[in-house]
């Protein structure tokens, strides 16, 4: 269901998204334990991390993905079938990093909800959002750009040069789950989710579209 016939660019853009992440935790000693991939589709993210973590765990909401994962990519690779409900059927304090590439982009209502499920099971959250910088700097060459213009409430805050509110949620009437685009301020993240999970650091995605926002517990 993404890049089309163009299967070494998913392989390849899941890769891409692994180091970035191992960047991260090697000069801050995070451990290579358990990892759950939110959002996990079919294995472009997880298929790379199962060489360096001695648990790798993959859920997605979609049948079909979790379904190719069992298939395809081995049994060192767990995978299950979540909701859009926030609970996971993992133990407390069980995961040693969450990873959640545009899932928190399209959860509508329940963000702080699922936050504190996962701060219930983890050590270290890795999560992509459209924040400010999207929305300041978005381009008709980005895959969000001809979603989000097709929205009929987007006109009329598309010149806006910073987002209207902390957060912006765009609805598509639909029978899936998560049929939004979700935008979040700075300060939303840091006054909001920060209250959950202590924000450890923000930057740029790899592509460049998204923000990263690294969240964690403390002890």
């Amino acid at each position: 269901g993404y890049y089309g016939d163009n299967h070494f660019n998913y392989w390849a853009s899941g890769l891409r998204d692994y180091c970035q992440l191992l960047e991260w935790m090697e000069p801050r000693n995070v451990p290579h334990g358990t990892l759950l991939d939110m959002g996990c589709a079919t294995g472009r993210f997880v298929r790379h991390a199962h060489a360096d973590f001695t648990e790798v765990i993959g859920c997605d909401i979609n049948r079909k993905h979790v379904d190719w994962i069992g298939q395809h990519l081995g049994t060192d690779i767990k995978v299950f079938q979540n909701t859009s409900v926030p609970s996971l059927p993992l133990a407390d304090e069980s995961v040693d990093v969450v990873t959640a590439f545009s899932v928190f982009t399209h959860i509508e209502c329940f963000d702080t909800t699922w936050l504190m499920e996962l701060r219930r099971v983890l050590r270290i959250a890795w999560l992509t959002i459209h924040g400010e910088r999207t929305w300041r700097d978005i381009e008709p060459s980005w895959p969000l750009y001809p979603v989000l213009t097709s929205h009929p409430d987007y006109a009329q805050y598309r010149d806006l040069p910073s987002l209207p509110t902390d957060r912006l949620v765009f609805r598509w009437h639909a029978e899936r789950s998560y049929s939004a685009n979700v935008f979040y301020t700075d300060r939303y993240i840091r006054q909001t989710w920060g209250r959950i999970l202590t924000v450890r650091d923000t930057f740029p995605a790899l592509p460049h579209f998204q923000e990263v926002v690294v969240l964690q517990k403390l002890d």
